[in-house]
């Protein structure tokens, strides 16, 4: 009989599951136990990789015990190993390396052997005990216990009264975790298993189902018990106790933090609406006052001019005639602006101009809107003045409604400054604010009735800016508009 043939009698006559992995850890060889162990056939198992027959759970725990052995360590380890119809076996592993003559493992040798009769033996010894010290530390609260090693499992009276069963006694068909709520059952699940796996506590609340089909809130608090000797896992035992009134106040307590917290921000969009609404009446009444100046002066003119027509007065002949029909038209176009500009404030008012905001570069703005009155300051001779900004000045506005609102005070200061006066332009950026200063020479004082500038003001408002008018008898006057700075990267 050669050594191959003897080799292999051994290994078929060992009383412990033998196998042999390679590298990539693909069974290369089992003995028959192994097949009777598992309940699978040679075919099933050879040439296969182990993370093809064991749960990620386990191929986890046997990936770490590879590198235990690989760093010398060939401590035995417990298995918890699942059988071809699903039973449960706990074995014990002993695992070295194969190591080619370079030093370098090319496979490992495992020696298995089944120690659930012995651990089944063991708990059966001490359940009458171990219930009773448990049942009398759990007082006042469901008790379960899990013999892993003897696959059986005990609910106290308690427990099942938790769960509104009648007679203290859950159906036969129960299962624990089929009872979870599906929201919280793959998390428990987890804690559970990790608990079991390492022999550790565990602490979690969840939903099981009544009787009656509801759910009840539960905290259950639960330990792994270890075989003194091997250190394996034959044990997970706890409590578990109500705490749906807990649960219930604490779902009450946020509802009433999310009423309040909706009344408070209710409370400050009104309050914000009120503030704008005094602002644009501020602003009506300004224009109404004003109207008494900007809509019957030129109106004035225009009936004056129609009423001598109508009495027959010819106009006088050549440049006078001209005046008189220029003074006429001039007042017309006057008052046409004057309307445009109540009907622009009006639908401000009324919110039936939407403002669509974006980044705009504040400095170029001002710069083209300058540039575009240029030819009127050109007319009336008056310089206009300011120095360009070395950088953009970024807001967050509506460019069109911007433009309108300086385009009223660039025009503004150039019609009030006298012939050889100057009209400057100043802008600055400070931390979180963007300011534009217009300064004209005018000689009179600025009317706060100006319907030109009350759209400009109002526009600048619902920007969320400020324009502060000032009156400086000896100087002239000068527009101060203030917006938020955006950031930009």
């Amino acid at each position: 009989m050669s050594q191959a043939d003897i080799a292999t009698r051994v290994a078929e006559s060992a009383p412990a599951m033998l196998v042999y992995l390679d590298a990539e850890l693909r069974v290369r060889f089992a003995n028959s136990h192994c097949y009777e162990l598992l309940g699978h056939a040679p075919r099933e198992i050879l040439g296969r990789l182990l993370a093809e027959m064991v749960d990620p759970r386990t191929l986890k725990y046997a990936l770490a015990h590879v590198a235990e052995v690989e760093r010398g360590n060939v401590a035995p380890r417990d298995y918890v190993l699942l059988g071809k119809n699903g039973e449960r076996r706990f074995v014990q592993v002993h695992a070295v390396p194969d190591r080619n003559p370079e030093g370098r493992s090319v496979g490992y040798f495992a020696c298995t052997t089944d120690n659930s009769a012995e651990r089944a033996a063991r708990a059966a010894a001490a359940a009458a005990e171990e219930r009773l010290s448990i049942a009398l530390s759990a007082s006042g609260a469901g008790m379960w216990d899990w013999d892993l090693e003897g696959g059986t499992v005990y609910y106290s009276r308690e427990f099942a009264a938790l769960l509104s069963h009648d007679e203290g006694r859950l159906p036969a068909e129960f299962s624990f975790f089929a009872e979870i709520h599906p929201e919280d059952r793959e998390a428990i699940l987890e804690s559970f298993a990790d608990a079991m796996q390492m022999g550790a506590a565990v602490d979690r609340e969840f939903r099981m189902r009544r009787a009656d089909g509801g759910y009840r809130w539960l905290r259950g608090f639960g330990r792994a018990t270890r075989d003194p000797k091997t250190q394996v896992v034959t044990r997970f035992a706890g409590t578990v106790c109500d705490i749906s009134v807990r649960k219930e106040a604490q779902a009450q307590l946020r509802e009433a933090r999310a009423l309040a917290q909706a009344t408070v921000d209710g409370c400050l969009e009104i309050v914000d609406e009120l503030a704008e609404r005094k602002k644009l009446d501020r602003v009506r009444h300004e224009l109404l006052a004003s109207a008494n100046h900007e809509v019957r002066t030129p109106l004035a003119s225009i009936i004056a001019a129609l009423e001598l027509l109508r009495e027959g007065v010819r106009p006088p002949s050549g440049e006078a005639a001209e005046a008189f029909l220029e003074l006429a038209l001039g007042n017309a176009e006057r008052l046409a602006r004057v309307v445009e500009e109540w009907l622009d404030m009006e639908r401000l008012d009324l919110g039936s101009t939407r403002l669509r905001c974006a980044p705009v570069d504040l400095a170029a703005l001002t710069a083209a809107v300058v540039g575009e009155h240029v030819s009127l300051a050109e007319e009336r001779g008056v310089r206009v003045e300011g120095d360009p900004a070395d950088a953009p000045a970024w807001v967050s506005a509506d460019c069109g409604r911007l433009r309108q609102a300086l385009a009223h005070l660039v025009v503004s200061a150039i019609e009030r400054s006298p012939r050889d006066g100057a009209v400057r332009f100043q802008l600055g950026v400070r931390e979180d604010r963007v300011t534009l200063l217009i300064e004209d020479e005018g000689p009179g004082a600025l009317s706060g009735n100006d319907l030109g500038l009350g759209v400009a003001r109002a526009i600048i408002e619902r920007l969320g800016g400020t324009l502060c008018i000032a009156n400086r008898p000896a100087v002239g006057a000068a527009f101060h508009v203030e917006l938020a700075r955006l950031a930009r990267e």
